[in-house]
């Protein structure tokens, strides 16, 4: 299991994410909150880290904290993030 890409859906207090392979099969479904979600990124290897989000004023602040803490994660870990 090879993770290249994850996939973060934003909702009001939790963040569906999908961990998605070099093949494009997704190889994990989780469910997390925010507090627990950068822990969560911190332990695994360098990928792509896409959030979605409805641009509804409170979710979009997060987004731009997410985006910004995963940022320092990438001088770490090697991750890289993209807000959609």
């Amino acid at each position: 299991m090879d993770i290249t890409t994850i996939c973060g859906d934003l909702a009001k207090n939790v963040i569906k994410i999908h961990d998605v392979e070099c093949s494009g099969n997704a190889v994990l479904k989780k469910t997390t909150n925010r507090e627990q979600v950068l822990r969560y990124f911190a332990q695994l290897p360098p990928s792509l880290i896409c959030v979605r989000v409805d641009y509804a004023f409170p979710r979009c602040r997060f987004a731009a904290r997410l985006n910004s803490s995963v940022r320092h994660l990438k001088d770490r870990n090697g991750h890289d993030s993209r807000v959609l």
